[in-house]
């Protein structure tokens, strides 16, 4: 069974890894940490932060596609209208 760990303690083991680029093998000397343990808290950080970037940008292209759609409703009732005017 694995031991349980911090997510502060997590956190900045992770820091030394991805901020101050020390390796994987030295961090988990210096903090007594199976080097397994550290690859699987990269993966899942790095998971995290791309399931948010995803949602960030599937919200921005929600919204563009609302814009547009509503822009293009009032390009077809202005196109009706002209319609009407031009057989009148």
């Amino acid at each position: 069974m694995s031991k349980p760990y911090s997510s502060e303690f997590k956190k900045s083991v992770l820091q030394k890894v991805i901020i101050k680029g020390r390796r994987v093998s030295d961090v988990s000397s210096e903090y007594d940490i199976g080097q397994s343990t550290i690859y699987r808290w990269l993966k899942a950080n790095s998971e995290i932060k791309k399931n948010s970037k995803e949602k960030f940008i599937v919200k921005k292209l929600e919204q563009r596609l609302q814009q547009v759609s509503d822009e293009r409703d009032i390009l077809i009732k202005a196109a009706s209208i002209f319609a009407k005017k031009i057989t009148i």
